[in-house]
């Protein structure tokens, strides 16, 4: 994911930038949209709960069956 293209990141010690960072996504609904598309996109394609299960029975089988 790639910050303010994809997802919104946000570190700890900056979450004071969180209401202005969100209130200036929240007014540009062309931004927005675009960033939760790019997300849903990147998600979808990647991190589904087939991925998942993909992953762990090869790495399953990898160690059950060296």
């Amino acid at each position: 994911y790639k910050d303010k293209e994809d997802i919104l990141y946000f570190k700890y010690r900056d979450l004071a930038k969180v209401n202005q960072t969100v209130g200036t996504i929240l007014a540009d609904d062309d931004k927005r949209v675009a960033i939760a598309q790019n997300g849903m996109k990147i998600t979808s394609e990647n991190h589904t709960w087939d991925h998942r299960a993909s992953r762990l029975l090869k790495n399953l089988t990898s160690i059950l069956y060296p």
